[in-house]
Formats: structure tokens, C-alpha cells, sequence
């Protein structure tokens, strides 16, 4: 149980947490225990769970394996928020540092094995939140630069010591750590630790009798009895410590027991999981196991058959478990059979599983406390979606999130992008959001885009920084590659909040002009060029819908232009060698500024003039590099170098892998016209 608490706490505030490799490294006494710790395998299977065969040579083993270790034990209980990258990049500008102590800071003011109060070290700040002190000499627990109870170290300089240390178990390694600290002076004699320590050991109770080590004596923290409650199904509920503020680095304190029999507390809200499913007989079952795995109480899952042909029926009513409930209904698309889901529900809040998704352990848990912790928010979201691949592989990618609290500042920002920048999956919303706004369209696909654009203004959003692992499953089959179905639900989408809101709400910089006529130009120009440039960011996958509305937009762009008598002032209005310059320019300019799909559409307008012009493919080049079309990249440059020598071109196929091919003489004829310089 405790170790199933010290696992569940490090995921919760390890903002980077997916990015370590976790094993726990266990021996289990007796089949009891064994059992339970192949329970605690299935329910974190992104945990390796190694038994110990021989601690020694494991323990070594994982240090050839990595360059950095970070050592945990199952007492360890963490309480607050911290990224393991900030850690590695402390240690990378502070070469004077040993290692990074999770459990220091200037919060600890007692030694517990010592039952003293320790003086505190001179701490130094070396970064925002982080402290450096020196250790030789330093007072108790800050004296203590080598320990196995979360301190993270660079393996290279700690690996020849362990090397030549007849160590045995986590009690003897730490003993002759702290006993060889020494040989460590002189180069790092330095520690590094947060301002305030993300964690704290919790010794409630002895589970070994190699030391004799202080601990609390309550009965109903002994190990057994721990044991005997874990086998009923209870857990110890981690959420009750976040923000906990440790004064010891161990520290008793009180267990919260969170107990399935007493769990439908009327003080914890029901939680509706919707699932949706059509033809899911290959992924739902480890979908509805990731959700029956959840510690939180009460909740309950409703999935909606959206009209499967396959064996779904079958393998969701072979689950007994009574907070399941299957709904069927005749096939038409996924976002029908959320609609179906939110009628059904029950739930103060729901969930959104999907079928070929999973949910770590404490998913819910971690949802809800922030829910409860922020009241005045509708849609809490996760910091990110971890993908796996069709067999449920990590493949190493992780969509991130940013923090979004306005509606209205999002409404801009759907429709500049083309794409939503909150995740519908893993997402808590309140059942009293539907109710005000309304449910989805029922399109085929895109339909959480469709209703964020609709609803963006009269939602209050909320990101759970502390959310989960969800691993979002991505296929070559699934809904995400509907590139067609999705862009012409996205481009209509799109053209009908231009009739939804005013032109100030999606082009706020419309505010600072006053003129009716200057306001029209500028405004249609902006459609013009958002539609273009989703065109191009979705050329060769079925771009046509927002081409086309761009050249709609381009019409009463130039009909505008030529009612105000101010066509020469516009790029688009301009003729000539003056309008091949200006476009040019612009291009170059939204490159600067990190807008490479708007680049292009100058880019392009000036290559329909002038296509031999020196230059002007090598820009398009680096246009599509930055927006993800390597291939047309590649073909970009081979048609700058078939026209014109430029060394830009030729580096950039080399970065591409690609060889230059060979050069023409560049015609004086197009001396002086402009030319791309350094748009890296």
C-alpha cells in the first residue's frame, strides 16, 4: 500500500514524469506479498517491477543503463509539483553539485533520527525555486549528500564507488555511501535542492531488521495490517498531501485511508466515465480496465455502443462490475454516441475515455481534487496526452497543453490555427456546462472542434497541471485520418464564425482602426490570408475547402479595393515589378515571425509572377521545412539550384540528407531583384 502511494505520488507531481524510466526493485517475504505486488504490477504497467535476485549486481545493472539515477524508496511520499528536466539542467550549470536532493529545502528545521533541530546550511540561489548549499561540515540531514531515498545523481561519478562497495541491501548501500561521502568533497563539495522539498519519507513503520532505524509504533500501521487492508481494495489517498509542507525530511504522519466500503461519501461527487464504441473489440477491454482501476469513489462507467458488428457487446457485458452500464444504439458517428453518453450519465462531472485509450491509476483522483480546488471553472483539461502506438508502445511523443483560463482570448486563437489547442480526451467538464451550451453536432468528425469555436466565450477553462498519465492510442485507421471529412468540417466550421462573432473577436487588432472602409480591407485581407494559410498547411491533404474560401474572401478583398480607390496600396491591389517586390518582402517578414504557412501564400503569389526569380524557391523551401513538408522541401530547393546557384539551397538540402544538384549560371537579367537573406 505504501509503495502503491509512493508510485501514485511521484506520477501526480512528476510534471515530466513519463519522460524516467520507473523500476521498483522488490522482495516479497511471502505469496501474499508477491501477489500483491503482481496486483501493483497490472495496475502501473508502465512501471517495471523487477524482483531482487541479487540487489547488488541489479543495482549496478541499472547504472550502466542510464546517466543519471534517481533513488526512491517505498516510503517516499511527494507533495507538490517538480519537472525532472529543471533538476538536469541544474546539475548541467552547477558542476560543483554532487547531486539534487528531493527532500531538502528551507522548509526542513528537524533532523527526525536525531529528534534535534538542525541548523540550516548558507543556501545560495542558483535558479528560480532552486538553492545550492555545501555539505561538508553541514548539520545533520544536510550533511547527508549520499542517500537512496530521493536525491538524483550523475551515475558516472557515483558508479566506481558503488563498484568497490560490498553492499548487500538499500540499508548496507546507504551506510557505505554515507561512510565514503568524503572521497566527494573536494570536487562537489556542493548540494542542490528545491527552495521547498517536492517530498518527504513517511516512517510510519519497520519492514526491515537490518537497522534499527526510529519509527512510529501505531498498530494500524504495521506492515501486516496494511497488507490485509490493500487486499480489500483500499489505498492510501496521496491528494490529501498535495501542498503538504514536510519540517523533517522524515516525517510521521497520518495515512488517509480511502476505503471502497465507506468510498460513496456524499462529500465526493459521482464522476460519469463516457466511453464511446463502435467495432472496439481489439482495445476497449484495457480501456475499461484502466478505468476500474481507479482509486477515486464513486464513479461509474457508461459506454455507448455506437451500433459495433464486432465482439464489444460481448466483452463489456462480460464485466459483472455494477458501476458499468452499456447503452446500444443504432450506428452514426462518434459524436452521437457522446451525446447519448452525456444523457445518460449521472455524474456530476464526466469524463472522457476513449475506447482505444487508457488511464493511469489516480487519473480521476487527480481530475477531481483539482476540480474541488477550483470551483469557478466548467472544462478541466489535461497538461498533455502521452501517444502509444496501435500496440500500446510509447512512441515517445507527448502533446503538451498551455494554460488557458479565458474563453474569449481562445476564440482568436481556434480560428488562427485551424485546430483546437485543448484536448477533448482525458477532459473533466461539469454536466452543468452541457446544460447551458448545449451538446455536439453530430458531424462525422471534429465535433469538440465544432463545439469549442461555438462555445469557446461562455466556457471557463482550468488546466490540471497535475493530471495523469492518458495515453491517447494513435492508428493509421482511426478518426484522425479522416483528412477529408475533417478539413471540410473544419473550413465550414470556420467560415461560420466569421457570421458568428464580430470581426474584432477574431482579428483583435481591428480595435485600433477606426475608418469603416480601412477596417473592411484589413478584415478581409485577415480571411483571406487565415484561409490561405490553412490551405497550405494542409496542401496535399485535402486543402481544397479553405482554398476555396480564401479565394472567396480574395474577391471582396480586390472588389473592396477597387470600390475605395486604394488598390495600390494593398500587395494584393499592386502590378508589376512593385508587386512582385512587396509579396516578396511580406513573405520574408511572416517567416520572421514564426508564420511560415502565411509566407507561403505570398511566396507562391510571387512565383506565379516570376518564377525564375533568384530566391523564391529556396524561401519557399524554408517556408515548408518549418511547416513540417520536408519532401516539398527537398523539391524546392532542386528547383532554386536548376535556375540559380545559392548556397542556402544547397545547405539546406545537405541538413535535408539530400545532394545538391547542379547549378545554373544565374542570368543578369535578374541582378537587383530581391533575395532571401539569412531567414533561419
Amino acid at each position: 500500500m505504501q509503495l502503491q502511494a509512493a508510485i501514485e505520488s511521484f506520477l501526480l507531481h512528476g510534471r515530466d514524469a513519463d519522460a524516467l524510466r520507473l523500476s521498483v526493485l522488490y522482495k516479497a517475504s511471502d505469496a501474499t506479498h508477491q501477489r500483491q505486488y503482481a496486483v501493483l504490477a497490472s495496475r502501473f504497467p508502465q512501471v517495471r517491477f523487477m524482483p531482487e535476485t541479487d540487489f547488488r549486481s541489479q543495482v549496478l545493472h541499472s547504472l550502466g543503463t542510464c546517466r543519471h539515477i534517481l533513488f526512491l524508496v517505498d516510503d517516499n511520499l511527494f507533495v507538490r509539483e517538480f519537472r525532472l528536466d529543471t533538476i538536469l539542467e541544474s546539475l548541467r550549470h552547477n558542476g560543483d553539485a554532487l547531486g539534487f536532493s528531493l527532500r531538502l529545502g528551507r522548509n526542513i528545521h528537524r533532523c527526525y533520527m536525531r529528534d534535534v533541530p538542525p541548523a540550516q546550511p548558507g543556501f545560495i540561489p542558483v535558479a528560480p525555486g532552486i538553492m545550492k548549499y555545501f555539505w561538508p561540515g553541514a548539520p545533520h540531514d544536510f550533511g547527508y549528500p549520499l542517500e537512496v531515498s530521493s536525491s538524483l545523481y550523475r551515475t558516472a561519478e557515483l558508479a566506481p564507488l558503488l563498484e568497490q562497495l560490498p553492499f548487500a541491501n538499500p540499508n548496507t548501500l546507504e551506510g557505505l555511501m554515507a561512510a565514503n561521502a568524503q572521497l566527494y568533497a573536494a570536487a562537489r563539495p556542493a548540494l542542490l535542492c528545491f527552495e521547498q522539498s517536492v517530498a518527504f519519507c513517511n516512517p510510519i513503520n519497520i519492514v526491515q531488521t537490518t537497522c534499527p532505524n526510529r519509527a512510529g509504533g501505531n498498530p494500524q500501521h504495521t506492515a501486516q495490517h496494511l497488507a490485509g487492508l490493500f487486499d480489500l481494495g483500499a489505498s492510501i489517498d496521496v491528494s490529501r498531501y498535495v501542498g503538504f509542507v514536510p519540517v523533517s525530511c522524515h516525517q510521521e504522519v497520518e495515512l488517509p485511508i480511502r476505503n471502497p466500503g465507506n468510498a460513496a461519501s456524499p462529500a465526493r461527487p459521482l464522476v460519469t466515465v463516457e466511453m464511446a464504441a463502435w467495432n472496439a473489440e481489439g482495445h476497449i477491454r484495457l480501456a475499461i480496465e484502466s478505468v476500474l482501476a481507479q482509486n477515486y469513489e464513486p464513479f461509474e462507467l457508461v459506454v455507448v455502443d455506437d451500433g459495433s458488428t464486432d465482439s464489444t457487446a460481448a466483452i463489456v457485458n462480460g464485466y459483472k462490475d455494477p458501476r458499468i452500464r452499456y447503452v446500444y444504439q443504432e450506428h452514426k458517428n462518434y459524436a452521437a454516441a457522446r451525446n447519448r453518453a452525456i444523457r445518460e450519465a449521472r455524474g456530476q462531472f464526466l469524463l472522457v475515455v476513449d475506447s482505444d485509450d487508457s488511464i493511469t491509476p489516480g487519473y480521476i483522483e487527480a481530475m477531481v481534487a483539482h476540480a474541488e480546488q477550483h470551483p469557478d471553472a466548467d472544462y478541466y483539461y489535461p497538461a498533455g496526452l502521452t501517444l502509444v502506438d496501435e500496440f500500446r508502445q510509447p512512441t515517445g511523443v507527448v502533446w503538451r497543453y498551455d494554460d488557458i483560463t479565458d474563453g474569449h482570448a481562445l476564440t482568436p486563437v481556434l480560428f488562427s490555427l485551424g485546430k483546437s489547442v485543448v484536448p477533448e480526451p482525458g477532459s473533466l467538464v461539469r454536466r452543468s456546462l452541457y446544460d447551458r451550451v448545449g451538446v455536439y453536432r453530430e458531424v462525422e468528425t471534429a465535433a469538440d472542434f465544432a463545439f469549442l469555436c461555438r462555445n469557446s466565450p461562455h466556457i471557463r477553462f482550468s488546466r490540471v497541471s497535475a493530471s495523469r498519465p492518458y495515453y491517447y492510442r494513435v492508428s493509421s485507421g482511426g478518426l484522425s485520418r479522416k483528412f477529408r471529412q475533417r478539413n471540410e468540417i473544419t473550413a465550414a466550421v470556420l467560415d461560420e464564425m466569421v457570421s458568428l462573432y464580430p470581426a474584432e473577436v477574431l482579428c483583435p487588432q481591428l480595435s485600433q482602426c477606426g475608418d469603416p472602409a480601412e477596417r473592411a480591407l484589413h478584415y478581409y485581407e485577415f480571411l483571406m490570408m487565415t484561409f490561405y494559410a490553412h490551405a497550405q498547411t494542409h496542401a496535399g491533404r485535402f486543402g481544397e475547402p479553405f482554398a476555396q474560401r480564401g479565394d472567396r474572401y480574395r474577391s471582396l478583398l480586390i472588389d473592396s479595393l477597387a470600390a475605395s480607390g486604394k488598390t495600390a496600396q494593398s500587395v494584393w491591389g499592386m502590378t508589376g515589378n512593385q508587386r512582385t517586390t512587396a509579396m516578396f518582402r511580406c513573405g520574408v517578414d511572416r517567416l520572421k515571425i514564426g508564420r511560415p504557412d502565411e509566407a507561403l501564400v505570398y511566396f507562391d503569389e510571387v512565383r506565379r509572377g516570376n518564377a525564375a526569380l533568384p530566391g523564391i524557391d529556396y524561401a519557399r523551401a524554408v517556408a515548408f521545412v518549418r511547416i513540417g513538408r520536408p519532401d516539398q522541401a527537398v523539391a524546392a530547393c532542386r528547383a532554386e539550384l536548376n535556375l540559380n546557384p545559392n548556397t542556402n539551397a544547397e545547405r539546406l538540402l545537405a541538413e535535408l540528407g539530400q545532394p545538391a544538384s547542379v547549378q545554373q549560371t544565374l542570368s543578369d537579367s535578374h541582378a537587383g531583384t530581391p533575395r532571401l537573406v539569412s531567414t533561419r
